[in-house]
């Protein structure tokens, strides 16, 4: 065919498409358009399957080794001396369960159940998700949406979502529970057929929780005990045999501080907090300073006053609270 104007007669689309091959391979005049990624067909996530890996699976605590992550799965039975559940160490609210898918998927639904083999179960909980393991968004964003859980043992639960997630860590925090907190759990969505979104844009934690802020470079004012020093209050530290679930300061007074320093200058756009995870001990309010010598410190301000807010861009070497 060398003339490349055509008049294509067809009855209907499919035979439209065949006609459009025919020339595009007879002329040799480039490639043909890239198949379409496959539509979203929610499935499983592979969490019940054994898809996802153990390691994926993580936990703010155990009971034991027989009570860990990997008996999250939904529908896991009692093996041995293997619970069918994990079972958090503690019954508090800053328990969590966090699956790492690889990559971002498309979530649409989560179905949890409670422990197989004793009366444990999530009565609610709410969620929250990163792209990079750095900053975590709660669904639901300023107010989280709070999800009813279970009522019974085995009954499968499943929470529908209305505005489908889309994130590589996936988090769902525990708020009541029956007995103990215990669950099961599986996610669906799509891994394929949906266009990831870009990760946020200089909103990674800076190490305190992950602890690549090392603890030579968490310091305090004082400390109530060798049990309670400054290395403890790293969001989401958990009590530790005698180790408290925070820092603590010897003296209850305006005087008190908790500083971390990085290894070079960063830029803080939000602070996170917690109370103490074992006892009814919080800080309601605090003011911040900042240093690049670790000598010369200045009061972070907003309108010349000093405040808590965090509505600007701070770089800094040190931090105080």
């Amino acid at each position: 065919m060398n003339n490349n104007q055509y008049v294509i007669h067809v009855d209907n689309f499919d035979a439209l498409k065949d006609k459009l091959q025919m020339i595009l391979d007879e002329s040799c005049q480039g490639a043909p358009p890239p198949k379409p990624s496959p539509q979203c067909q929610a499935g499983e996530l592979g969490i019940q399957s054994g898809d996802i890996a153990d390691n994926a699976i993580t936990v703010s605590s155990q009971w034991d080794g027989n009570h860990g992550p990997d008996r999250a799965r939904l529908n896991m039975a009692r093996s041995g001396v293997k619970t069918g559940a994990w079972s958090a160490k503690y019954n508090d609210l800053g328990q969590w369960i966090q699956v790492d898918f690889g990559k971002i998927v498309k979530i649409t639904k989560v179905l949890t159940q409670g422990r197989s083999d004793y009366s444990q179960w999530v009565m609610s909980y709410w969620i929250s998700y990163s792209l990079d393991n750095g900053f975590y968004q709660a669904y639901g964003e300023n107010n989280p949406i709070i999800l009813t859980g279970n009522s019974d043992r085995n009954t499968v639960k499943e929470n529908k979502l209305d505005m489908p997630i889309y994130t590589r860590y996936f988090r769902l925090h525990p708020k009541t529970f029956h007995g103990h907190i215990s669950m099961r759990l599986e996610l669906y969505g799509c891994q394929t057929g949906f266009v990831p979104p870009s990760p946020p844009q200089c909103l990674n934690a800076l190490g305190m929780q992950s602890g690549r802020i090392k603890p030579d470079a968490v310091q305090a004012s004082s400390q109530a005990g060798a049990n309670h020093g400054p290395d403890n209050g790293r969001l989401h530290f958990q009590k530790t045999g005698a180790r408290a679930g925070a820092w603590c300061a010897k003296t209850n007074d305006a005087n008190q501080w908790i500083q971390a320093k990085f290894d070079v200058v960063a830029k803080v756009r939000r602070v996170s907090t917690q109370g103490r995870m074992d006892t009814d001990q919080w800080v309601k309010t605090y003011t911040l300073a900042y240093s690049f010598d670790g000598k010369t410190w200045k009061d972070y301000k907003l309108n010349g006053i000093v405040t808590v807010r965090i509505q600007s861009l701070l770089y800094f070497l040190y931090l105080i609270t």
